[in-house]
């Protein structure tokens, strides 16, 4: 088979690209939970996927001291957060709507599942 985003041949059971690393439509099957991705020096690694149901929950309770942020590896905006009281209210009710309609990514950019 022939890999969609960058056109080089590639194995039939393969679950990724190994020239571009983009998922084959083998990953689905394979991999329900996890995504595979190139890491920085180069090797291949697994990036676990963040629960919607679990952030949500955080947002709603914790969302005041950035709980919801620290779980999804947004350290930064989880301190700003904390230091404001999530941006006074208005931040919270953004990011709990954002994680409501499936926008809320994690700290790679990956959506929530």
């Amino acid at each position: 088979m022939f890999c969609k985003k960058c056109g080089k041949q590639i194995d039939d059971s393969a679950i990724m690209c190994p020239s571009c690393g983009a998922p084959t439509d083998n990953y689905t099957q394979a991999q329900p939970n996890v995504i595979i991705n190139n890491n920085a020096n180069g090797g291949m690694g697994y990036y676990p996927y963040k629960n919607k149901v679990v952030a949500a929950l955080l947002c709603f309770f914790l969302g005041v001291i950035g709980v919801h942020r620290f779980y999804v590896g947004k350290i930064g905006t989880g301190l700003i957060w904390l230091c404001t009281g999530g941006l006074c209210g208005f931040g919270i009710l953004v990011d709990f709507i954002m994680i409501l309609v499936g926008s809320f990514t994690d700290k790679a950019g990956y959506p929530l599942k």
